[in-house]
C-alpha cells in the first residue's frame, strides 16, 4: 500500500502518509478508506505527509482528475483544513497548484516543510508556513 492513515480524535486530525504518488483510483480509495475508519469525522483537518515522495509517476491530467475528485468530495463535507508537508521542490510545486485550485473550492490549504508546524496549524488555527 502506498499510503497509511491514522485518525487522531484528540486533535481532530486525519494523518495521511504517502510513500509514492497515488493514481486517481488509489487516491479515491485512500479517501474512502479514511472516511470508513472508526472515529473519522468529516470536519477533521487533513495532515498529508508527502515527504517520502521523490518521483512523480503521474501526468498533469492525473493531478487535474485528483483535484477535481477532491473538490467534488469536499463539497459534501463540512469545512475543514488541509496541511501538506513536503520536502522537495518538485512536490512543493505540485502542492502549490493543489493549494491554488482548492482555494477555488473554499478549502483552506497550507504547505509546510515541518510536520510539527503543520500539525500546530491544524490544531490551533494559526497562520500558515
Amino acid at each position: 500500500m502506498a499510503y497509511s492513515i491514522e485518525i487522531d480524535r484528540d486533535h481532530r486530525i486525519v494523518r495521511f502518509t504517502a510513500t509514492e504518488m497515488l493514481n486517481r483510483e488509489e487516491f479515491l480509495r485512500c479517501l474512502g478508506d479514511a472516511a470508513s475508519r472508526p472515529g473519522f469525522e468529516a470536519d477533521f483537518g487533513h495532515l498529508v505527509d508527502l515527504r517520502q515522495i521523490e518521483d512523480l509517476q503521474a501526468s498533469m491530467g492525473d493531478f487535474e482528475q485528483r483535484i477535481n475528485a477532491d473538490m467534488r468530495l469536499v463539497g459534501s463535507w463540512p469545512a475543514f483544513r488541509i496541511a501538506l508537508v513536503c520536502s522537495s521542490d518538485l512536490i512543493y510545486g505540485i502542492a502549490r497548484m493543489y493549494q491554488s485550485l482548492m482555494g477555488a473550492a473554499h478549502v483552506e490549504v497550507e504547505i509546510f516543510s515541518d510536520i510539527d508546524e503543520a500539525e500546530r496549524w491544524l490544531v490551533t488555527g494559526g497562520s500558515g508556513a
